[in-house]
């Protein structure tokens, strides 16, 4: 269950997902009023984290493709390594999407975070 609103990340909810067996989706997007911040709650039998990317500029304004044109830096996909850890001695699976995929930068954050991954033995 993926979730656009900050107001459904509470206890009472994630309760409700695990007694269902839903995963709860985390997700990375831009630090915005009303957005979710990045976390590493488990509900269900698998992980599951979206990276919209962090394009502050056009999320509110912008259309699909210019929200979406962002492209990680490897600082910023390297602040989710331990939240990655953290959701990974929870669940068996765990599910990377990268959702900027505009100019195909979907793909190549992809590579760098299976590279990432790799060094740190997540793999």
């Amino acid at each position: 269950m993926e979730f656009r609103k900050s107001e459904w990340l509470q206890e009472q909810v994630f309760e409700g997902l695990h007694q269902r067996g839903v995963s709860l989706v985390g997700v990375d997007e831009p630090d915005l009023p009303g957005l979710l911040r990045p976390a590493t709650v488990v509900t269900g039998g698998f992980g599951y984290v979206r990276f919209h990317g962090r394009n502050k500029a056009n999320w509110w304004t912008g259309d699909n493709a210019s929200r979406y044109d962002y492209l990680y830096s490897p600082g910023e996909l390297e602040e989710w390594v331990d939240r990655i850890r953290s959701i990974l001695e929870r669940v068996p699976v765990l599910l990377l999407f990268f959702n900027n995929h505009w100019r195909g930068s979907a793909a190549k954050n992809a590579r760098e975070m299976r590279l990432l991954l790799q060094e740190r033995g997540l793999m």
